[in-house]
């Protein structure tokens, strides 16, 4: 059976960012640690990005074990994002260390899949399941989501909470948003 993605450790580049960029002005290698959660068993791994002057690497120390993660460019229209390059050729913006696991691949590599994709929508079993599970996603993504206004209007982030809050039947939450609006309107 595969793995679940939520019990997975996840490395994104967006954690990287800043040390990326100090790499790429300064010209010299910048190291740093994270810290590696597993459920309740958490372990520390150092890290440094190495500047090269072909490619950039990611270089992770985890467990003893040393993995160097290629970092590639892409260029947008208002910039260039990073990518780590996984061992399959990919360009991924997260990659995956499930438990147990050695080293950082994205989820095909590791054969991963979601929770709620797992999960038989069409049984009554099945469906109260999925419904239960979409509704700890929203009070977490909620519990994370930071400010909801910005300029007198609901951000991006709080309205796609509120369609998630209608997809799972939570129509009170979309009723009090939109009596709030009209209360500060006024």
């Amino acid at each position: 059976m595969a793995e679940l993605i939520e019990y997975c450790f996840a490395i994104t580049t967006k954690r990287f960012r800043q040390d990326l960029q100090r790499v790429k002005e300064q010209g010299k290698s910048v190291s740093g640690y994270i810290d590696i959660k597993h459920g309740n068993k958490t372990s520390v791994a150092d890290y440094t990005v190495e500047y090269g002057t072909e490619y950039d690497y990611l270089v992770i120390h985890n467990a003893g074990v040393e993995q160097r993660i290629r970092l590639v460019d892409g260029q947008l229209k208002l910039g260039v994002r990073i990518w780590f390059l996984c061992e399959c050729g990919a360009h991924m913006a997260k990659l995956y260390l499930p438990p147990g696991g050695k080293e950082f691949k994205c989820r095909k590599c590791h054969h991963l899949v979601y929770q709620r994709s797992s999960i038989n929508k069409n049984s009554k079993h099945g469906a109260f399941i999925y419904k239960n599970s979409l509704i700890l996603k929203i009070m977490a993504m909620r519990e994370n989501l930071g400010r909801i206004f910005y300029c007198s209007k609901y951000t991006k982030r709080f309205k796609r909470w509120l369609d998630l809050c209608d997809k799972a039947g939570l129509t009170d939450e979309r009723v009090n948003a939109n009596n709030l609006m009209s209360g500060i309107n006024r």
